[in-house]
């Protein structure tokens, strides 16, 4: 006889590792193996990976969309957590790095040459 009962095995976070400029969002996504039909859906929490609290700026929704805030600061560290609603003691998370938008340096514009009338050849 099959052991079909629900259960969730393992919950797995990608990226597990990237970078996203202040201002901008970054999509995550969970893969949930589960046996038994259990339900694949998780929670999502960002928090500051040395503290492990709310950063200012920092939501995820429940689609696991990160928004990264512009007033974030550059090198923050953030800590995005998926956990299993069906056995909160399976979760995962990815390390995302905040960094801030540099402005390219402007392109000089090519001072012309000038250039020597030349004489109509005959």
């Amino acid at each position: 006889l099959v052991d079909v009962t629900p259960a969730v095995s393992a919950v797995a976070v990608s990226p597990e590792s990237a970078s996203v400029y202040a201002g901008n969002t970054l999509q995550m996504s969970a893969n949930v193996t589960t046996t038994g039909f259990a339900n694949k859906s998780v929670t999502w929490k960002a928090v500051d990976s040395s503290t492990e609290l709310a950063i200012d700026g920092v939501t995820i929704g429940v689609d696991g969309l990160l928004k990264v805030g512009s007033s974030v600061a550059n090198e923050t560290s953030i800590k995005v957590i998926a956990t299993s609603v069906f056995d909160s003691s399976e979760s995962d998370y990815g390390t995302i790095t905040v960094v801030t938008a540099v402005a390219p340096e402007p392109t000089p514009t090519p001072t012309p040459t000038p250039t020597e009338p030349t004489e109509p050849t005959q």
